[in-house]
């Protein structure tokens, strides 16, 4: 792991010479070689980290990431799945969080909402421990 990596070129520069994870200010600037209309590898991981907040936060921690989606300048639609799990997103959210929290029941009747057959979420679980495994097992 690379700490305090400014910008993404130096990220870039860093995965290129084995690097597995980054931490730095290039996480809230802006990719300049992304498309537009892309969410960043940046946001992804701010993305995720909020997600994890707010679900396992109490009252006074939502409050503080409402703030900080707010400064993120993310679309709309992203705001209202990370704050309330609403808009087109909200229900893949919902079926990412019960998936990750061994919530079988809610998983079922999720995967039938969004219209994603079980064996493909099933699959894709699978492939997604395999790959943590590996990358765990590479860091080492």
């Amino acid at each position: 792991m690379v700490h305090n990596v400014g910008g993404w070129p130096e990220r870039r520069l860093c995965v290129s010479f084995g690097v597995a994870y980054c931490m730095g200010p290039f996480t809230t600037a802006p990719d300049e070689e992304m498309q537009s209309g892309e969410i960043s590898q940046g946001r992804l991981v701010l993305i995720e980290r909020l997600n994890l907040l707010r679900t396992d936060a109490d009252l006074s921690d939502i409050a503080d990431v409402a703030k900080l989606v707010e400064r993120l300048h993310l679309s709309a639609q992203i705001k209202d799945v990370l704050l309330s799990s609403a808009g087109p997103f909200g229900r893949s959210l919902l079926l990412a969080i019960a998936l990750e929290k061994g919530r079988t029941e809610h998983v079922s009747r999720l995967a039938q909402q969004v219209a994603i057959p079980l064996e493909d979420i099933e699959k894709a679980s699978a492939d997604a421990m395999q790959w943590a495994e590996t990358a765990v097992r590479l860091s080492q």
